[in-house]
């Protein structure tokens, strides 16, 4: 008798850390799923809104800040207002702030010379690139003067809206969230421990890998799309399946096989949008962009191929962060089911 009373109060005491068990997974469900639609809402307002009335950001560079001054605010007051005209420290903050996707074009102006010279840089948004130039050239006729432009980061043949990268990320998402929804549904039926954790995790690491190389291989040398070193590339991919993989782990573990919907949306939503952002969006929207899975394996995979891992580790170390915190959420979510479906002890025993 007593043990039967043992046992029905560790039934009660399982019953118990289930109910909170459950009760936190809604609650944390409810924050992920209204977390994830505003990150909807600010990427696709920004992305699909009317920018008439705030076009491409350019910066001013000139010896004299006055005059700088005075040629940010003529820009600014062109009629419907194409361009957000703003006075660069100099040209190596302007080259600085193009490279990192912060400004469309830079108007570098000589006032000894019949000629001033415009930066753009492609490779960070092409068409916004194109925009600013065709308003600068005009803008400097106008004033009596030539302007030669420059491309800092051209695109290559393969490449010439600069998106590839964009592809590339969402079909790496895709590859990690395939091999890891499978597994985890699978993990998620059998209740995994700690080593059969270890070893599924394995397994989708190798997967990773494996598939950053085929994607790296496809689109050097079957598309020929792009043209950068193989093994960065590679691993730059693996990357981001791998952070896919893991935070696709983590949510089934959490939420359950119906949870893979939310790295899902989350990863392979923001690769595509991102690929075509640009300078002209809302400051809110790349913000939030540049801090997602997505986005930043957007920008490792772009430094990878255009600015030779110059900006490398800032994108690398969002994802870094993205995995760590995965691999935590997976193994406390696989460590409480086994303690929370362990079965009852045998009374024999």
């Amino acid at each position: 008798m007593a043990l039967e009373g043992e046992t029905g109060e560790g039934s009660a005491q399982r019953t118990g850390r289930g109910g909170l068990w459950y009760v936190a997974v809604l609650l944390a469900a409810a924050v992920v799923v209204l977390a994830i639609q505003a990150l909807l809402t600010i990427a696709y307002v920004g992305l699909s809104g009317d920018h008439a009335g705030r076009g491409p950001k350019v910066l001013v560079v000139s010896a004299d800040r006055g005059v700088a001054g005075g040629i940010a605010n003529r820009l600014n007051a062109l009629d419907g207002h194409p361009l957000r005209a703003f006075v660069a420290s100099d040209r190596a903050a302007a080259e600085s702030d193009l490279a990192d996707g912060d400004a469309s074009a830079a108007l570098v102006f000589t006032p000894d010379q019949p000629s001033d010279a415009i930066l753009t840089d492609s490779a960070a948004g092409a068409a916004d690139a194109a925009a600013s130039t065709a308003i600068l050239r005009a803008d400097e006729a106008a004033q009596g003067r030539a302007a030669a432009v420059r491309d800092v980061a051209p695109t290559q043949p393969g490449d010439p809206r600069g998106q590839v990268s964009g592809y590339l990320v969402l079909c790496q998402s895709v590859s990690g969230f395939v091999i890891a929804a499978a597994l985890g549904a699978w993990l998620h039926g059998r209740r995994a421990g700690f080593s059969r954790l270890r070893r599924t995790l394995l397994a989708a690491i190798v997967f990773s890998l494996g598939s950053g190389a085929f994607g790296a291989w496809l689109v050097l040398s079957v598309t020929r799309s792009l043209s950068a070193p193989w093994l960065p590339l590679a691993l730059a991919g693996a990357l981001v399946a791998g952070v896919s993989a893991v935070l696709t782990f983590a949510a089934i573990g959490v939420f359950g096989p119906g949870g893979a919907v939310l790295p899902a949306l989350m990863l392979a939503t923001f690769s595509g949008p991102y690929a075509a952002s640009d300078a002209s969006l809302p400051a809110i929207t790349r913000a939030v962009v540049h801090q997602l899975p997505g986005g930043a394996g957007v920008d490792l995979v772009r430094d990878v191929v255009y600015f030779h891992r110059d900006h490398a580790l800032r994108p690398a170390g969002t994802l870094g962060w993205w995995l760590l915190g995965g691999l935590l959420v997976m193994f406390l979510a696989g460590a409480n089911a086994r303690r929370v479906g362990d079965p009852l002890p045998d009374p024999a025993q």
